[in-house]
């Protein structure tokens, strides 16, 4: 099993049986909670905000 995680996200993190799986499941994740924070008015992370652009690697 493989881990991804976001770490400027809190719990955004995801398994996946490879690398590309992992990934996969960390982005529709890394959205879900982006959109939650858009959704009830909650700023994003410092960091997150400031990139203008979320880049996940393993």
């Amino acid at each position: 099993m493989y881990l991804a995680e976001v770490p400027v996200l809190p719990g955004c993190r995801a398994w996946g049986a490879t690398a590309e799986e992992a990934l996969f499941n960390l982005e529709g994740i890394t959205a879900d909670f982006i959109a939650s924070c858009e959704h009830h008015g909650d700023p994003l992370p410092a960091a997150i905000a400031a990139a203008g652009e979320l880049v996940i690697a393993v």
